[in-house]
């Protein structure tokens, strides 16, 4: 290798390092959820409007443009943990909380999972919690999220039929939104701002809207 060509050699990986850094740079410094280009309407999406204003009564300054991207990761689907609508045995207590697609073709489950009713019906909670996407066409279950004591999925959304968003909260009181793509298994992560000064009862509220007590 004659010198010009090591010098070629060098200026090359150095600016496709270069490239690399400012990418990640980048991506690591989104500003904030970008409402505008999600598409996302308050006052058309009744799930997260009901999830908003809920937190918008505690906290008047909640603004969903304060959540900040966080990292990505790579979706692992495995086989889910509950039954689909289209088995025998679905216990249809969670079926006004199923959340479905537009095309009514698929559906996402995060309660049958996580809660269960006592002798008296009120839910009792699991310590680990399971987001399935249910296809009733094709008949499977799929596990696209788990969630563990330390947080949780408080309610849910489909932007397309691709794309479903996941509103959620933790131990830390500092709520999240995660964007699940199924098509590229890729999920983006956004968290609030900071922590909050009060603990969510929101899954509680949510249930007993849906006439459960707890």
């Amino acid at each position: 290798m004659n010198k010009v060509t090591f010098i070629l050699s060098v200026l090359v990986i150095l600016i496709s390092c270069s490239v690399k850094k400012d990418k990640k740079i980048k991506d690591l410094n989104t500003d904030n959820v970008d409402f505008k280009q999600w598409d996302l309407n308050l006052e058309t999406n009744e799930n997260l409007k009901d999830w908003f204003d809920y937190y918008k009564s505690l906290d008047s300054t909640f603004n969903l443009s304060e959540f900040k991207f966080m990292k990505t990761d790579t979706l692992n689907f495995i086989k889910g943990n509950v039954l689909g609508v289209f088995d025998k045995n679905f216990d249809k207590i969670y079926t006004d909380f199923l959340v479905f697609s537009e095309n009514k073709n698929k559906y996402i489950d995060f309660d049958s999972y996580y809660w269960t009713l006592d002798d008296e019906k009120k839910p009792l909670f699991d310590i680990d919690q399971e987001i399935n996407l249910v296809d009733i066409k094709k008949q499977t279950v799929t596990r696209i999220g788990f969630r563990s004591s330390v947080n949780w999925v408080e309610n849910a959304f489909w932007k397309n039929d691709s794309t479903i968003i996941l509103l959620e909260n933790n131990t830390d009181n500092c709520p999240g939104i995660s964007k699940i793509q199924l098509n590229n298994t890729q999920s983006e992560y956004f968290s609030y701002k900071n922590k909050l000064s009060f603990k969510s009862k929101y899954t509680e509220l949510r249930l007993k809207k849906k006439k459960l007590k707890h």
